[in-house]
């Protein structure tokens, strides 16, 4: 009978020391899959974006001032280079300057069921002085909308990204022209030409 006791013993322990092999490799595994930030060492002074529509436009830093240029040749802003709305860019250089990847959602380029096709595709290129410094595409929103499917650096593995950064992108080349001053109407001018 203590044969029988002790064996039954050194299976119970043994399955306790296979189960917590396996938990603990479950931990290490998975702590390699935490989140982490994608940060850029350089400042873009171009910003070209792809919307769903497929059209293109262009963010450029001339001297200091973000010039809007539509890409697009069968716009009605075809080459039409005006400035751009300042805190509309100072956003986007901060969403694609800072990028928090929460983790890895599939390797497979799952591009329909993450929203890569293009139709829903949201692409945006960043560039310092013709270099490429970062490609990003924007795929469907999680079921939040507090995060987005993403690749970056024409990678195939999907990442869900925190933040959102498709709002911030998602615009049109209107959304992103700087808005137009007005000049204070003067009263007092107003009745002495009267």
């Amino acid at each position: 009978m203590t044969n029988k006791i002790s064996l039954r013993k050194i299976i119970l322990l043994s399955l306790i020391a296979i189960l917590l092999v396996v938990y603990i490799l479950q931990l290490v595994i998975s702590g390699a899959n935490d989140g982490y930030t994608l940060s850029l060492k350089e400042v873009p002074d171009t910003i070209v974006i792809k919307n769903k529509t497929n059209s293109e436009i262009n963010l450029i830093n001339t001297n200091g001032t973000w010039l809007l240029k539509d890409a697009n040749e069968n716009s009605e802003n075809a080459n039409l280079i005006i400035p751009a709305n300042v805190e509309t860019v100072k956003q986007m250089i901060d969403a694609i300057s800072k990028i928090n990847v929460l983790g890895l959602v599939s390797k497979n380029d799952d591009n329909e069921r993450y929203g890569f096709s293009d139709n829903e595709l949201i692409k945006v290129v960043v560039q310092k002085d013709g270099k490429v410094l970062r490609t990003l595409e924007l795929g469907k929103n999680s079921s939040t909308y507090q995060q987005v499917y993403g690749k970056i650096d024409n990678s195939k593995d999907v990442l869900l990204i925190s933040g959102n950064p498709k709002l911030t992108f998602d615009v049109t080349f209107e959304d992103l022209k700087s808005p137009v001053e007005t000049a204070p109407e003067n009263p007092v001018a107003n009745s002495i030409a009267e």
